[in-house]
C-alpha cells in the first residue's frame, strides 16, 4: 500500500490497483469523484446526506444581505445565490475546493449530481429523511413510485450494522431500480454507517468484497464527531478506529 498527502483535505492511498481516498468531513469526497468520468455511487452513511446543495450557505447569506437592506426577497436571493455557485462551479470559474468552502457534509450529494459529477447516487443510511423536499431525492418505500429520480435513500429498517443480507439487499435494489448501476460505480464509505465492533467484523464481507473488488475507486469520510454522535454507547469506536480498520478489511480484499 503507498500512501500520499493528495490536498490538505485529502489523502490517497494506492491499495493494488484501487485509488482509496480519505476525507474527514464527507462533501470533500467530490475532490475525488471529479477526477474521474461520471459514474455512479454507492454509499454507506448513518446519515442520508441528500439535503440541497448551499442551503446552509445561502439562507444565512440570503438573510444577512436582507437585514442589511441589500436584497428585497430573502428567498429569491436564496434562489440566486444558489444558481450562482452552480454555474460558477460549471462555466470551470470556481474549482470544486472553493465549492466546498460553502457545502456543507450533507449536501455534497446533491451538488454531485446536479453538476454532473456523479450520474446517480444510492444511500444504504440508518435514518430515513422523512422531511426531505429534494425533488431529486427518491424515498425507498418498496412500493413502485420511483420516476428515475437520481438519489435513492434505502434505509435500514432494524439491524444496527452491517450483514451480507442488508448489503445484497441494498445492492439488489439498486440494480432494481437501475438497470446497470453497477456497471461503472464508487464505493464511498462513511464511518458513522458502523456503529458497532461487530458491523465490521470480516465474516460480513462476502458483498463487501465483490463491492470493493468491482469499484471504479473507494471513498471514506471520517466524520469524527458524527462518528461520537451515531455509534453504540460503550463501543469506544472512534473515526480514525473505523477508518483503519476498513482500510485493512480493503487491503484483505485486494491484496494477494
Amino acid at each position: 500500500m503507498l500512501s500520499g498527502l493528495y490536498t490538505n483535505f485529502m489523502e490517497h492511498l494506492k491499495i493494488g490497483d484501487k485509488d482509496v481516498y480519505i476525507v474527514k468531513s464527507h462533501n470533500r469526497v467530490l475532490e475525488a469523484w471529479e477526477r474521474i468520468p461520471p459514474c455512479n455511487v454507492f454509499t454507506l452513511d448513518y446519515h442520508t446526506d441528500t439535503k440541497k446543495a448551499f442551503s446552509t450557505y445561502a439562507y444565512w447569506r440570503a438573510d444577512s444581505e436582507k437585514k442589511a437592506g441589500k436584497c428585497e426577497s430573502r428567498l429569491e436571493r436564496k434562489k440566486e445565490l444558489v444558481q450562482e455557485k452552480l454555474r460558477g462551479y460549471l462555466n470551470n470559474r470556481l474549482s470544486i475546493r472553493t465549492i466546498n468552502d460553502n457545502l456543507r457534509h450533507d449536501e455534497h450529494i446533491d451538488f454531485s449530481v446536479r453538476t454532473g459529477i456523479a450520474d446517480r447516487v444510492f444511500v444504504l443510511s440508518h435514518n430515513r429523511n422523512e422531511g426531505s423536499a429534494n425533488p431529486r431525492v427518491y424515498q425507498y418505500h418498496g412500493d413502485s413510485d420511483y420516476e428515475g429520480e437520481p438519489i435513492v435513500e434505502y434505509p435500514l429498517e432494524s439491524e444496527p450494522g452491517l450483514t451480507d443480507r442488508i448489503l445484497s439487499d441494498a445492492v439488489e435494489e439498486a440494480r432494481n431500480l437501475e438497470e446497470g448501476f453497477f456497471d461503472r460505480y464508487i464505493l464511498d464509505l462513511d464511518c458513522d454507517f458502523f456503529t458497532t465492533g461487530e458491523s465490521l467484523e470480516s465474516e460480513f464481507s462476502e458483498v463487501f468484497g465483490e463491492l470493493v473488488s468491482q469499484a471504479e475507486m473507494i471513498t471514506i469520510a471520517k466524520e469524527p464527531e458524527c462518528v461520537k454522535i451515531c455509534r453504540e454507547e460503550g463501543s469506544g469506536l472512534t473515526g480514525e478506529i473505523i477508518k483503519d480498520r476498513l482500510l485493512e478489511m480493503i487491503e484483505d480484499i485486494l491484496l494477494p
